[in-house]
């Protein structure tokens, strides 16, 4: 599988030389580096190819829903996160009064 950057694929369409090998091969290389590395220049890639009069209306709706799909999971890792955060002061928070009760209490009891 070839790795494709933004200028190859520009170059590839503008020279006409895009067949239907070389845009599968393009658009695996994308979505894998999309998926393994979040990769932007990709994202870049499959905008430009929606762009594009040679490309197909099957691949662009495709492409589409690949992307609006991937959106949707960045939004929902970003929410995933920003719950996690929120949940960690309160950790420490509950953390610190249980130690602070654990020491009143053991003063308590050294003194009786």
């Amino acid at each position: 599988m070839d790795n494709y950057d933004l200028e190859e694929v520009k170059m590839i369409i503008q020279e006409e030389r895009l067949s239907s090998n070389i845009l599968k091969s393009i658009l695996e290389n994308t979505t894998r580096r999309i998926e393994i590395y979040a990769d932007e220049e990709s994202y870049e890639i499959l905008k430009y190819i929606l762009n594009e009069a040679q490309i197909d209306t099957d691949t662009k709706e495709e492409i589409e829903k690949y992307l609006n799909r991937c959106k949707n999971d960045t939004v929902e890792s970003i929410k995933t996160e920003e719950e996690n955060e929120s949940t960690l002061p309160w950790i420490f928070i509950i953390s610190g009064i249980i130690f602070l009760l654990l020491g009143v209490f053991k003063i308590i009891l050294e003194n009786l």
